[in-house]
């Protein structure tokens, strides 16, 4: 029953993120469930589903994986639609989180585009990013 609810919340989030248009990669999220859920496999547990090539598959085994796999993907897409300078937080622990997110979301603006150069290499756009940002020049 818990593997429901989870997997419910999570098309939940899942149709939250699409709704303020966060951009979610869904491949990491796919391999994510498929090893979590198939390294779970290699520990049966439970009632004996099928055999695949020596491989028991159990019914504990599957639900505790897709327990644990629901488990990251919630947290991944909860992140996504947590994490936002737009998020009233009082007091100045409140402004101060506001200005690491606004931060945050202006270094990973654009795709790491600079103020129309070519794509560069991860480290290189991060790195002038942040150098943009240490001089405090608008991005």
């Amino acid at each position: 029953m818990k593997v429901i609810i989870l997997w419910s919340l999570i098309f939940v989030l899942a149709i939250t993120c699409i709704a303020l248009k966060r951009h979610i990669r869904w491949l990491p999220l796919l391999l994510v469930i498929v090893m979590v859920t198939f390294f779970s496999l290699l520990s049966p547990d439970g009632k004996l589903l099928r055999e695949f090539l020596g491989l028991h598959i159990t019914l504990g085994a599957l639900l505790s994986g897709l327990f644990r796999s629901g488990i990251l993907v919630f947290l991944q897409l909860f992140s996504k639609i947590a994490i936002s300078s737009k998020i009233p937080l009082p007091g100045k622990a409140g402004k101060f989180i506001k200005a690491v997110f606004a931060d945050y979301e202006k270094l990973t603006s654009e795709k790491f585009l600079l103020k129309g150069k070519k794509l560069k290499g991860i480290m290189e756009a991060i790195d002038e990013r942040l150098l943009t940002v240490w001089n405090g020049e608008n991005l």
